[in-house]
């Protein structure tokens, strides 16, 4: 067939089951072909769309058998969906530079095709674009694409190669479904060993759920062999590369990995061995000059023996350690003074050494577990490196109620050395009321002289306050517990109502100690609060 070049538009379904139609040259002036223009022309082999082609409809060449050759002009914007399924022999795949979309479906069953380069141009690639495509061994994502529809890629079993350099496509939604699968990989790598996947310098974000299987799919869980991470991601979605179960992540840049802001589970979670720039290393040394370790940065991480941290980390965020059980090393001369809430929490290291730079911590620096194998426990504290990490309210909680004397007083000593006591963590405020306004016994706080700085909170269930110091001593150690705290404990009681601070004091006296007593005299209950 012969299409002149005063032919603009091919109509829908226009040569639709021609059986016997063996090639089609169009001329220079077709910019449409319609949907099912072409489907299923079993002896078509070849296509070549000209410059002035712009759209491939819906269907337009499905069921092409013999289709073996396609090459797509530069001006192209869009192939509809499905447009060449099932051409099972198509091996030879050019798509021009101007495409924008590729629709869903559009090369599904396409088995015969081995590489594929998606060109920076495109925009977005539907569901199911390529899925079924079973001989597929090598896969290129353009800088350019935005949407990634789910399945685009599944069931490719023999995926080894998976070259993604997307700079900032879309998180993809997961389905809520029980029998559908999230990640367009589904299914994919199953036969080859697993995917190598890089993602190249260009990718900032890397999206949510991008190997990511629902574990009631149905449709078979993907394989991924090692994963490469570029120096330029900055943030990775929610599961993007989990559960994946593979051997190596390679990190092209340690220092930009530590700024990554992980949504949910970072890539070494599951990583058997890691790597450095190509070079598999037993222990992950932060260069110089980072100052921040982000949100879960090494949470998971088992591939590593030790973690060496500069001394220019100055932060160290949520989770940042969750579930690691690499030792933490510091360097000679720490600048951090602070360990933020929940840093260490679920820390899995057989020991886990704070260095004397930390001036700070809070009640959940170290998570909920108090009996864990790093911490010791003494009269209802905790300690790390002379800190009390915390109160532990409910073994206080059942010291007073196992006391068979009304009124009785429950000691706490802090042992000798303690710098530091953390805050009262916000879960436990309900404990904290059940003491001052359910249990008619008091507890008595013994302080040591080497207490330097309390936090916010830490001495609301105290009713006597012992500071083996002197006045002077006490005076000059930092305290944050302020009254503000008191009234969000009070506005807890009594349901968010306000109170006037002099009557809040009179209440709270009743509860907190009102005075703290020192090895020279007595210091007014203003001292405490400042």
């Amino acid at each position: 067939v012969e299409c002149g070049d005063g032919v603009e538009n091919i109509g829908t379904s226009a040569f639709e089951s021609c059986l016997n139609l063996t090639s089609v040259q169009f001329g220079k002036s077709v910019a449409d072909i319609g949907d099912r223009a072409f489907y299923e022309c079993k002896k078509l082999t070849a296509v070549d769309l000209p410059a002035s082609v712009t759209r491939v409809g819906d269907s337009a060449f499905a069921n092409c058998s013999s289709l073996a050759s396609l090459t797509v002009s530069d001006a192209a914007a869009e192939i509809g969906s499905a447009a060449f399924a099932d051409c099972a022999v198509l091996s030879t795949l050019d798509l021009g530079g101007s495409l924008v979309n590729i629709g869903a479906g559009a090369f599904s069953a396409c088995v015969g095709l081995d590489s594929v380069t998606i060109p920076d141009s495109v925009t977005s690639v539907g569901e199911s674009a390529f899925r079924e495509c079973a001989g597929l061994d090598t896969l290129v994502i353009g800088k350019g694409v935005q949407q990634i529809g789910h399945l685009a890629f599944s069931d490719c079993p023999n995926l080894q190669e998976v070259e993604y350099n997307a700079i900032v496509a879309e998180d993809i939604e997961e389905y809520s479904g029980l029998n559908r699968g999230v990640s367009p990989f589904c299914g994919s790598g199953t036969a080859s060993g697993g995917m190598s996947v890089t993602f190249g310098d260009s990718v900032e974000h890397i999206p949510a759920f991008l190997f990511c299987d629902t574990p009631l799919s149905g449709i078979g869980t993907f394989k991924v062999k090692d994963v490469t991470i570029g120096r330029n991601v900055k943030s990775i979605g929610n599961a993007a590369i989990y559960p994946g179960s593979y051997e190596f992540l390679d990190i092209t840049d340690l220092a930009a990995w530590c700024a990554i802001e992980f949504e949910e589970y970072n890539p070494l979670y599951t990583a058997e061995k890691v790597r450095v720039q190509g070079v598999q290393v037993p222990s992950l040394v932060i260069p110089d000059g980072v100052e921040s370790i982000s949100d879960m940065a090494f949470a998971g991480c088992v591939a590593a023996t030790s973690i060496v941290l500069p001394d220019s980390v100055i932060e160290i965020r949520q989770y940042a350690f969750q579930g690691s059980t690499a030792e933490i090393i510091w360097g000679d001369a720490p600048a951090i003074t602070e360990i933020g809430s929940r840093a260490f929490a679920g820390y899995l290291g057989e020991e886990l050494t704070i260095p004397d730079s930390v001036v700070k911590v809070y009640s959940d620096s170290f998570g909920d577990t108090l009996d864990s194998h790093f911490m010791q426990v003494e009269g209802a504290i905790a300690y790390v490196d002379d800190w009390a990490v915390r109160y532990d309210y409910e073994a206080l909680l059942s010291m007073i109620e196992a006391s068979p004397i009304e009124n009785e007083m429950i000691e706490i000593q802090l042992r000798e050395g303690t710098v530091g006591i953390a805050s009262a963590s916000p879960q436990d405020y309900d404990t904290i009321i059940s003491f001052t306004l359910l249990i008619p016994y008091t507890s008595k706080l013994t302080i040591p002289a080497s207490m330097r700085h309390i936090n916010a909170g830490s001495c609301v269930v105290a009713r006597e306050i012992v500071f083996e110091g002197t006045t002077s001593g006490w005076n000059a150690v930092s305290k944050g517990i302020g009254w503000n705290n008191v009234k969000e404990l009070y506005s807890l009681m009594v349901g968010g109502e306000e109170v006037d601070v002099t009557e809040l004091e009179a209440m709270w006296s009743e509860y907190v100690a009102s005075e703290v007593q020192c090895t020279d005299g007595n210091v007014p209950i203003e001292w405490i609060f400042e």
